[in-house]
This record gives structure tokens, sequence and C-alpha cells, in this order.
């Protein structure tokens, strides 16, 4: 390998872990918020399930609506 192709590798090696320390912040971030909503969760008990079924009710609601609008 000559000296160019040595620093191509070098900076693709540097680009692939400045892309990993971004992934290690987002999946960090990301554990943190699983956390507090595992926390909201176990707060509310029943609640919680009770309001993601409402939500969901509501998208398929909302979706069945916007379809029959689009094909009337």
């Amino acid at each position: 390998m000559n000296e160019k192709e040595l620093r191509h590798i070098s900076a693709q090696i540097a680009t692939i872990q400045t892309k990993l320390n971004d992934i290690k912040r987002n999946v960090s971030h990301l554990n943190k918020d699983v956390t507090n909503l595992n926390a909201t969760a176990n707060r509310w008990k029943g609640a919680f399930g009770v309001i993601l079924i409402f939500g969901a009710l509501a998208g398929w609601l909302i979706t069945i609506i916007f379809k029959m609008i689009k094909g009337a």
C-alpha cells in the first residue's frame, strides 16, 4: 500500500469512529428515555395501558376517515 491509500483508510477509520461515538451517545439517550417511560408506566399502572389503547383507537379511526375521504 502506498501513502495515499493509507491516508484514505485512516480517514475512513476516523469517520467510522465518529459515527460510532454518535451511535453510542444516541443509544445512551434512548436508554434514558426508555427508563423514564418504564418509570412512568409503573407509576400509572393500568392508566398507561388505557391511554395507549385510546391513542391506538384514535389513530385507527383517523386512518379510516382519511381513507374514506380520499376514496370519495
